[in-house]
């Protein structure tokens, strides 16, 4: 992927999978959080269900799917 630094925070570019269409589009954002488990916490008392944590060179970041977000992957990522 591509990284691109913006005023407010940054813009990754990646490329599609091989498994996905020409037609089908992904949008997602990334929100930095203090803490991944508060955030965890939170969204399950609002939106119900159950949101699994992972650990990556980035940090922790857990992701709500479009079907519970407007239409968007988003990421909460406590670096």
């Amino acid at each position: 992927g591509r990284r691109v630094a913006l005023h407010s925070g940054d813009l990754y570019l990646l490329p599609r999978p091989p498994s996905f269409s020409e037609e089908r589009k992904i949008l997602g954002v990334t929100v930095e959080v203090e803490d991944v488990a508060r955030a965890k916490t939170v969204l399950e008392e609002n939106l119900g269900g159950s949101f699994e944590v992972t650990e990556t060179a980035r940090g922790k970041s857990l992701f709500v799917p479009p079907a519970l977000a407007p239409g968007v992957w988003i990421e909460f990522l406590e670096p």
